[in-house]
């Protein structure tokens, strides 16, 4: 409490963090429960419900005849700036957010004759606020992190997403240890999802479309991930791009102690979920 108020004696240390998730037995009353949404199978709520016991199965209503974005004659150009997985503390320590983007200016990768997607973290810049991001790449648009169901840049063919849309540790903390959902798949299925999004307002959603498409991104995981959601296959490039990121630095575990793997993960959950009182 004192923590909260700010009161009383002694020094104002620690953190107070609340995790919380929507749980599926909202649902249990319901005959049947049919879920829509982009790459659902890959979402982080798949994963926790998964964990949790739900059993998805196809619909047998509502069939989706095309999973995949079919490029036409068109090439994805994908880029990337780091192995690391992307972060606001691997950002500050590459110098910010105008150091990251004049590093992929200087790759030369971006068609600076044309405008440019971006999406950053809201103290990079906004829709009203596009003035530091427009110092590098002047004819920037900046797209909201919430993108879903618009078309207004359907006229654009790049985008940059340099956004690091990673929760608090301790959040990543709590689906590892309680669900077994390590860091990794959470990273993809939040960074994927945001970026596959933001991506699919461009050009891309125009089935007749012929320009090429080019999307930079920090992450390689994500940027791989990318690629099983376009066709032919043989039509999308994945290049690493020299940049002047920092490294991320990887704290040494305690002395005696090691990472649990997944199934240690998984053990643990059941136990603590099937042990009687």
């Amino acid at each position: 409490m004192r923590l909260l108020a700010g009161r009383g004696g002694g020094p104002q240390r620690g953190q107070v963090s609340i995790c919380g998730f929507r749980r599926p037995d909202a649902l249990k009353r319901f005959k049947r429960v049919t879920m829509m949404g982009a790459l659902l199978r890959h979402s982080l709520a798949w994963q926790v419900w998964e964990s949790l016991g739900v059993k998805f199965q196809p619909s047998s209503l509502i069939r989706i005849d095309q999973p995949v974005t079919w490029l036409g004659p068109r090439k994805l150009k994908i880029f990337w700036l780091t192995s690391a997985g992307w972060s606001k503390r691997l950002r500050n320590r590459s110098g910010g957010i105008v150091k990251v983007l004049e590093s992929i200016r200087r790759a030369a990768v971006i068609d600076m004759n044309a405008p440019v997607a971006v999406v950053v973290n809201k103290d990079d810049g906004a829709e009203d606020r596009p003035d530091l991001v427009r110092r590098i790449f002047e004819r920037a648009v900046i797209l909201p992190h919430r993108v879903e169901g618009q078309n207004r840049f359907r006229d654009l063919n790049q985008l940059i997403h340099v956004a690091a849309l990673n929760p608090y540790g301790a959040d990543i903390e709590f689906l590892e240890s309680m669900l077994g959902i390590d860091a990794r798949d959470q990273r993809i299925a939040r960074a994927g999802h945001s970026v596959y999004q933001s991506l699919m307002r461009l050009s891309l959603r125009n089935p007749a479309g012929t320009h090429d498409v080019t999307l930079v991104l920090p992450d390689r995981d994500v940027a791989h991930w990318m690629v099983q959601w376009f066709e032919p296959a043989s039509q999308v490039e994945i290049v690493g791009i020299e940049g002047d990121l920092a490294h991320k630095s990887r704290g040494r575990p305690p002395a005696g102690t090691r990472a649990m793997t997944n199934a240690e993960r998984q053990r643990r959950w059941w136990l603590r979920h099937h042990r009687g009182p």
